[in-house]
């Protein structure tokens, strides 16, 4: 039985001779190419691109190239309202209820002035009503049981009219603060569109409140939202001589 791996009759020396010489006449080809590239490096660092070949007609078998990888595109920090003014005044932020003696303390009185009817008209901003309780002796020198005064309540709704009434007309003190630690300066910066014309009314009565901070350490600036810093700190840079004199 013949073998599948064996030819079926032998071959004769002449056709051995000429299969021998048609080898040589062949022309060459590559037997091997093997191409090594290195693992991609860290980010800014090099690597090196080597191939190697076994039967290339040249003068060094071996070739490299360089390729330098791309570094991290570098994203432009915004600066926050509180970093800028704390850049501008050279202060330190300090709580403000640690601050004996500088605020207004409440009389039972002035707490029980704090009823629905005061605090409707406040948050409806009716400047007329406002107006008529005033010339009727209603004080707006009051708070609820926390500490929230109608000042308060007037700078978180952004309006300068009510404010200026409070300040300039009704005698309210600016000088007020709730058991958490925020003042009327916290509740302006709060709000949900900056009122820069009221900012600048209560920076010219006590520009120190913004170098207060509240129980959680947040001082008026850090209550601003992230959309608005652009023009925040926009507006602290237009009045830069100002806050450059705050002292607490």
């Amino acid at each position: 039985r013949r073998s599948p791996y064996t030819c079926a009759a032998p071959l004769s020396s002449s056709t051995t001779a000429s299969l021998t010489t048609m080898m040589y006449l062949l022309p060459a080809q590559s037997t091997s190419r093997t191409a090594i590239i290195s693992q991609m490096p860290p980010t800014g660092k090099t690597r090196t691109k080597r191939i190697r070949s076994d039967d290339t007609p040249s003068t060094s078998t071996n070739t490299s190239e360089t390729v330098t990888a791309p570094g991290p595109i570098a994203k432009k920090r915004t600066i926050s309202p509180q970093d800028l003014l704390l850049d501008i005044t050279q202060g330190v932020i300090k709580p403000s209820l640690s601050l004996k003696g500088f605020f207004h303390i409440y009389t039972e009185t002035e707490k029980d002035s704090y009823g629905n009817d005061i605090c409707k008209a406040v948050r409806s901003l009716d400047m007329d009503l406002l107006k008529a309780m005033h010339r009727q002796g209603k004080t707006f020198q009051c708070s609820n049981r926390f500490g929230e005064s109608l000042l308060h309540m007037a700078c978180r709704r952004g309006s300068l009219e009510v404010v200026k009434f409070f300040l300039d007309i009704a005698g309210v003190s600016i000088l007020c603060c709730d058991d958490f630690g925020r003042t009327p300066m916290h509740d302006a910066c709060w709000s949900s569109a900056p009122n820069f014309e009221l900012l600048e009314l209560l920076i010219a009565k006590c520009p120190s409140l913004l170098l207060m901070c509240d129980k959680r350490g947040h001082s008026p600036l850090q209550y601003t939202r992230r959309e608005h810093w652009s023009m925040w700190c926009n507006f602290l840079t237009k009045h830069k001589d100002l806050l450059s004199k705050i002292q607490v």
